[in-house]
């Protein structure tokens, strides 16, 4: 139930362009507020995500056995993909503090930490940006009526990740990720080469060498406030 709620919550707050027709198995969710063809950029707002941030900004009793999946923060992993949200537990009980923590324990390789290549700073800039996302969700969260929702009927479509496209679109961030976004070698390429679209929030993450020559404000600040 927690986790219908949490996904059925990141649909329908995916950027607010008007849904196009549904398929069956999706129709009972459209009707519930999912923007159901944009179902799979629900990835952009749990790739990152924490047992502790999931605590912090919707449930407080969330498991840390749960079934949400998200990238793999170590990108030295075998596996790319979890399919669960990880608990990283901190001496720090605010979000900004514990991604500030998690970051400097393990960026002393910029390449095999949670987007190769970016900075710590770049990286802290990243954090925040995901935190003002889910404070932004967070407010709708609360507003849910559980009662009014057809779980038998709006479940099957969101908790179907392998047909419904999160797992995909996790997997091609994930790609690029442990590629490194300053550069995407052929060996990479090779991964991703039938991927037709890359979701734009993948693009403003990119890091090239020209990026990291611009000033912090024009690099870091301006980035992450497009995308919020």
């Amino acid at each position: 139930m927690r986790k219908l709620s949490f996904l059925l919550l990141l649909a329908s707050l995916e950027p607010l362009l008007a849904s196009t027709e549904a398929d069956n198995s999706c129709a009972e969710a459209e009707k519930a507020g999912v923007t159901v063809y944009r179902i799979k950029e629900i990835a952009h707002t749990t790739h990152s995500l924490t047992v502790e941030d999931v605590r912090f900004f919707f449930d407080e009793n969330f498991p840390i056995e749960n079934t949400i999946p998200t990238a793999n923060q170590d990108l030295s992993g075998e596996e790319r993909l979890l399919p669960y949200a990880p608990s990283i537990p901190s001496e720090y009980g605010f979000p900004s503090g514990r991604s500030f923590d998690f970051i400097l324990q393990n960026n002393d390789d910029i390449t095999d930490f949670m987007i190769g290549g970016m900075t710590t700073l770049e990286k802290i800039g990243h954090a925040t940006h995901m935190h003002e996302m889910w404070h932004m969700i967070s407010k709708k969260y609360r507003q849910l009526n559980n009662e009014t929702i057809d779980i038998d009927k709006v479940c099957p479509c969101l908790e179907d990740e392998e047909n419904n496209g999160i797992l995909e679109a996790l997997d091609h961030f994930a790609t690029l990720a442990k590629a490194g976004m300053s550069e995407v070698t052929a060996d990479d390429m090779d991964e991703i080469d039938d991927v037709k679209e890359v979701d734009n929030t993948i693009d403003e993450n990119a890091v090239d060498e020209e990026e990291l020559e611009e000033p912090i404000e024009n690099n870091i600040v301006k980035r992450e406030a497009l995308k919020a």
